[in-house]
């Protein structure tokens, strides 16, 4: 007798069933409908992700390394100052030479002097003689007159003189013998000469001034070593003031070589002569410096011009690979020329145009690029890199490809 089969929810339970799921309570049936919500729409933000990776924010990345070379030369050029622009470099094989110059430059100074001499001088001065008498009375020259010091000191008179009776006369008067202790203040003197006489009691005189001049002893004098000493030493002041005024209009723009420059003396005067009797003396001296320069731009432009002259056609030239090295080898400064030895060394590669690659690029499999990149006789080598990964063929939009020259001096043809 057959087995009765039985369905799991037999219908009347799966009714049972149905209605007790709807008859769940509101919040749980908003639970189920709000977690359907999420799902479509994290789905669809997957989507939408990858849409724009895919479409919008797709490109390749191309890194080539063309073929180089290393090229050097040696060459000898002119920088003239006759040539008024950069033209024709290499042919002339010359570049422009200009001129700077810091003007005129002026200092002054005070030097000692280094010479001794032995010196002896009278103190001088005046003195007006007061006479009572009631004649005139006559003092021949050297007349003494005593000053009232404990050392007994005499002035003389210079000349013969004749007072006047009950009146007064000013006369020159010089020490009786050198040094300083004859430099005395005003004073009233009396006259030795008189003693005994009438005329004694009547007659004095007397200073309103300080005697001055006395000396006994060693003094300053200038010698002709002094005076070469100070030009020297203000000479090389100035000029090596004047070589840094040099650099600094050069800077950067202009080389300025070692020899090049033209010093110039204008003047050179002292306050003194050769055997003066002072303890310093001021020296004083102007000059004026020129260098011939010339632009390191200039240099640069020859040695890349020269060397591209020396390579095939479709070259060029890596810039940071470029190497200078220079030196003078004659320097005519009245006619403003400088010959230049120069070296010079940079690294040459393939040009290749961008543009053209390119167009030839779009579309194709990446794969195929590569074949393509590799092929070209001046490639070296080649890396492709896709964003995003899955990103199989070279975008048709010619910006999303980019493409970036490396040049490797590890990969420099022997």
């Amino acid at each position: 007798m057959p087995k009765k089969v039985i369905d799991i929810f037999p219908p009347t339970s799966t009714k049972a069933f149905k209605d007790k799921l709807f008859s769940l309570p509101y919040k749980t049936k908003k639970f189920w409908s709000l977690k359907k919500k999420i799902i479509f729409l994290f789905f669809l933000a997957l989507v939408s992700v990858f849409c724009l990776l895919h479409f919008v924010f797709s490109e390749v990345r191309i890194e080539i390394w063309p073929e180089t070379e290393l090229l050097d030369f040696e060459e000898k050029i002119t920088a003239d100052f006759k040539k008024e622009n950069a033209n024709d470099l290499v042919l002339s094989k010359t570049i422009p030479a200009h001129i700077i110059d810091t003007g005129e430059m002026i200092t002054s100074q005070s030097f000692p002097s280094s010479g001794k001499i032995s010196k002896e001088s009278k103190a001088y001065g005046k003195i007006k003689i007061f006479s009572s008498y009631n004649l005139p009375i006559t003092l021949t020259v050297n007349t003494r007159f005593q000053a009232p010091e404990e050392n007994v000191l005499y002035f003389r008179s210079t000349k013969a003189v004749t007072v006047p009776a009950k009146g007064t006369l000013e006369i020159d008067v010089v020490a009786d013998r050198p040094g300083e202790e004859y430099n005395i203040e005003p004073a009233t003197f009396s006259v030795p000469g008189l003693v005994g006489s009438p005329e004694y009691m009547s007659v004095h005189g007397k200073s309103f001034s300080k005697m001055a001049g006395g000396f006994k002893g060693e003094i300053e004098k200038v010698e002709k070593e002094d005076l070469e000493i100070a030009k020297n030493i203000l000479v090389g002041k100035l000029f090596s003031e004047a070589r840094e005024s040099l650099k600094n209009k050069a800077g950067n723009e202009f080389i300025l070589l070692d020899g090049v420059t033209k010093e110039e003396i204008l003047d050179a005067s002292s306050s003194v002569e050769v055997g003066d009797e002072v303890e310093y003396f001021d020296f004083k001296v102007t000059v004026k410096s020129q260098a011939l320069v010339f632009k390191k731009i200039d240099l640069e432009n020859f040695a890349k011009e020269f060397i591209l002259s020396r390579a095939q056609d479709g070259k060029k030239i890596q810039e940071s690979s470029l190497r200078i090295n220079y030196s003078s080898e004659s320097v005519n400064l009245n006619i403003g020329k400088i010959v230049l030895k120069l070296v010079s060394s940079a690294t040459i590669y393939s040009d290749i145009n961008i543009s053209s690659l390119k167009e030839s690029l779009k579309g194709k499999p990446l794969k195929e690029a590569q074949d393509i990149l590799e092929g070209q006789d001046q490639v070296k080598k080649v890396q492709i890199i896709s964003w995003p990964p899955w990103v199989k063929n070279v975008p048709k939009n010619g910006e999303k490809i980019k493409i970036k020259l490396t040049i490797d001096p590890a990969l420099i043809s022997p």
